[in-house]
């Protein structure tokens, strides 16, 4: 790799820990340091270093609709896979898990590190636009010891064939895009069984238009750290015949099994 490369893909030292100690006080820095720092120096990974969509080489098609990268914190990982672990019982095994926008590799990593732990068998991939992050990822992978060659797919969300995968997913999103390409994301996915987990933002007024409910919603005083969890079967939702708007009956999203859960505030 080359000096320019490295330094498009990010730089991390000292003096950024001071910048946020300035920034937002003593919190944001010792977070940072245990919650994405440190799963890299115990893993000797390169996951935790964020990259501007200014310094990005030769951007991708839609890189005006995308986000930046910036790592998922580690904790939140770990409760998002509690949760619809938890929620959704035995079917949650069936689900092929989908990092959408998986930049350097961490939720997928994070997330194989829960299954493991679990006892639990689950198809795992990440999607991820920008082609220098995708071979970070797989630099990562390799470090790590992962031989699924397909773990990491250079590919667009909006026209990916999810249904060449399986018919039931699990997506986690950490604001990759905005609203426009959301809505092509999901449109790829009607008549499938989808949870999305969204972190950072929760993209409240695009899911409901998809018929997607909520059964989980907790907060935290960093963006990051919020997080809100989706679902929706496969009957599709109801629409409004004079009005083409998709109605709901219900605020909260059916278990599987039909039970209906109450949105959450803790994991």
């Amino acid at each position: 790799m080359t000096t320019r490369n490295k330094e498009q893909l990010g730089n991390f030292g000292a003096g950024d820990y001071w910048r946020m100690l300035r920034a937002r006080g003593i919190r944001l820095p010792i977070q940072y340091f245990f919650q994405t720092h440190l799963f890299d120096l115990v893993r000797g990974t390169d996951t935790h270093t964020w990259l501007p969509r200014d310094r990005y080489i030769d951007p991708p098609a839609g890189e005006d609709h995308g986000g930046y990268y910036m790592c998922s914190l580690t904790n939140i990982v770990r409760k998002a896979f509690r949760v619809t672990e938890r929620w959704d019982g035995g079917n949650f095994k069936k689900r092929v898990f989908v990092d959408v926008g998986s930049g350097k590799g961490k939720v997928v990593f994070a997330w194989k590190e829960c299954l493991e732990k679990s006892g639990i068998s689950q198809q795992t991939i990440g999607l991820e636009y920008y082609g220098p992050l995708v071979r970070v990822a797989k630099a990562n992978q390799r470090k790590l010891g992962i031989e699924d060659l397909d773990l990491f797919r250079e590919a667009d969300a909006a026209s990916f064939d999810y249904r060449a995968l399986g018919d039931q997913f699990l997506l986690y999103m950490y604001n990759p895009f905005d609203d426009s390409i959301l809505s092509a994301v999901l449109d790829q996915l009607d008549g499938l069984d989808v949870i999305v987990v969204h972190t950072y933002l929760d993209h409240q007024e695009c899911m409901s238009a998809a018929g997607f409910e909520v059964f989980h919603r907790s907060g935290g005083w960093y963006p990051g750290s919020r997080m809100t969890i989706y679902h929706r079967g496969v009957v599709p939702p109801k629409r409004d015949k004079t009005q083409g708007s998709i109605t709901t009956s219900q605020s909260v999203a059916a278990r599987p099994d039909g039970v209906k859960d109450s949105p959450s505030k803790t994991a």
